[in-house]
Order: C-alpha cells, then sequence, then structure tokens
C-alpha cells in the first residue's frame, strides 16, 4: 500500500489541506498534534505544486516547535475531527482513467494531482497507453461534434488532437 495525501486531496477534489507536526506512534496520524498549517488548493494546481507548497509550510512549521521546545510553551493541540480528513491509498491504479465511469472534473483532478514530474495519469487506448499530463474541457459545439464521431467509443482522435469522453463532457488532451 502506498500513500500520498497531498495526491489524494487533489484527485477527491478537496479544496483545503493541511501539514501537522505530531507525535510519532504505531499507528500512523494517531499521535499528539503539536503544530498545523492548513493550506488552499488552487482548481488547477498540480500534485507536484501542492507537495512544494507543503515543503515549505513543513520547514516554518519544524521552526515553530522548535522554537516552542526551547522556550518551554510546547503543548499539544486538538486534533480536527474530521473522518475523511485523512487520505491514504484506495487504489493501487489511481492514474488510470475510465471516462465512462467519471465526470470531466474528477478526470481533470486526477490529471492534475499526478502531472509530471510526477507519473502521469493513464487511459489505456486500443493502440497503446496515452500518458496524460494536462486536460481542458471541450466547449459545447465541439462537444457535440466529437460525441456524434465517437459514437460508443471513450476516445477519439481528430486533426491531430485526442480526446476523451467522459460521463458529462469532452475533455481534449493537451500535449
Amino acid at each position: 500500500m502506498w500513500t500520498a495525501p497531498l495526491i489524494w486531496v487533489i484527485v477527491e477534489g478537496e479544496t483545503e489541506t493541511g501539514v501537522t507536526a505530531h507525535q510519532m506512534t504505531d499507528r500512523v496520524d494517531q499521535g499528539e498534534i503539536y503544530g498545523r498549517r492548513r493550506l488552499s488548493i488552487d482548481s488547477d494546481e498540480t500534485g507536484f505544486e501542492l507537495h512544494q507548497r507543503a515543503a515549505s509550510e513543513v520547514s516554518s512549521l519544524v521552526m515553530e516547535v522548535v522554537h516552542r521546545i526551547q522556550t518551554g510553551t510546547l503543548h499539544s493541540i486538538p486534533p480536527i475531527d474530521i473522518p475523511e480528513s485523512h487520505y491514504t491509498s484506495k487504489t493501487p491504479y489511481v492514474n488510470a482513467l475510465d471516462p465512462p465511469n467519471q465526470t470531466c472534473q474528477k478526470i481533470h483532478d486526477v490529471v492534475r494531482a499526478l502531472s509530471s514530474p510526477l507519473p502521469n495519469a493513464w487511459y489505456d487506448h486500443p493502440l497503446g497507453r496515452w500518458l496524460i499530463n494536462k486536460v481542458e474541457k471541450c466547449d459545447a459545439d465541439t462537444e457535440a461534434s466529437i460525441r456524434s464521431l465517437a459514437g460508443e467509443n471513450n476516445h477519439f482522435t481528430q486533426d491531430g488532437n485526442n480526446y476523451l469522453v467522459a460521463m458529462d463532457g469532452v475533455l481534449r488532451i493537451i500535449v
């Protein structure tokens, strides 16, 4: 099992996440909490960008906790008791896109969570795997045209562009 909470918050469409400083115990995320930083998540922020911002927050959080230890003012703070606030692996294949069973927003979130330099999202096309680093929702006219041409297919290629047909729309794969 792998864990990647900052990837999962994007995959799950969250708008906020955070980092904590806590006592290490035998169980994940169960120790006393000594500091916390909240981070808003931009709607187009990638998993890598979020990791970079979180790493910056961890540095300042560590400095704060060390200062409190040195000054004798360290005390625990209550956890945020939200069951869905802990993300770990739900499947080893979050990268695999399934357009007929996913909305455009879900596909967008998976793709941005896993954009380069992280392992990309992919779509298993009959002619080979498409690695996908970015997508954009098509306008209504393009969507209607692609849906009519694609028929029952979940993918379509036209004029050098690749498209995914999702539950609620069509996405163009950006190269």
